[in-house]
């Protein structure tokens, strides 16, 4: 969601936002021949196709509400050509075309060490946490049991509180 009011006046201050909005850009558009062909399809399911149009509308939308008037056509163009960077960086990695491998090839470059080496925080807990059948059916329990027993109290609350608000003559009944 872009910002009211537009925050960035200066390209100097636009770097991380075009790094991101260009590689967002990148990965959600085509990036080789295939990805266009199933791309010109998308009005027959392919969902990558139909996202493409949405992303590329809000890029350019956050571009627009976040930037001035006079930095926003620069930072476009930045976005633009960060977004080509990406592309060329993945279509220039050896064997499966991934993000993953050219944002490895950027991270070394960015923090200057080399090899980086990323941790998948679920490989620390190898059993999976997910609930199973029977754990899901104890919980779905536990909360209509809940719901029933609160649903109770406030019925009970309301007749106590009419009651108090509008009582009923003991000699008009």
């Amino acid at each position: 969601m872009a910002p009211k009011k537009a925050q960035i006046d200066d390209i100097a201050k636009a770097q991380l936002f075009v790094s991101t909005l260009g590689a967002i850009r990148a990965i959600s558009n085509p990036i080789g021949l295939w990805q266009t062909i199933k791309g010109a399809f998308a009005f027959l399911g392919n969902r990558k196709g139909q996202l493409t149009p949405t992303v590329n509308e809000q890029i350019y939308a956050a571009t627009v509400g976040a930037c001035s008037a006079n930095v926003a056509t620069t930072v476009k163009e930045h976005i633009l050509q960060r977004s080509k960077q990406v592309k060329n960086g993945i279509q220039a990695t050896k064997g499966h075309k991934s993000f993953m491998a050219f944002g490895m090839q950027e991270l070394a470059a960015f923090v200057h060490v080399q090899p980086v080496v990323m941790f998948d925080l679920t490989e620390l807990k190898p059993l999976s946490v997910a609930l199973n059948g029977a754990a899901l059916q104890s919980s779905q329990q536990g909360y209509h049991v809940h719901r029933q027993t609160t649903m109770q109290m406030e019925d009970g609350a309301k007749r106590t509180l009419s009651n108090m608000v509008n009582p009923v003559d003991e000699g008009d009944q």
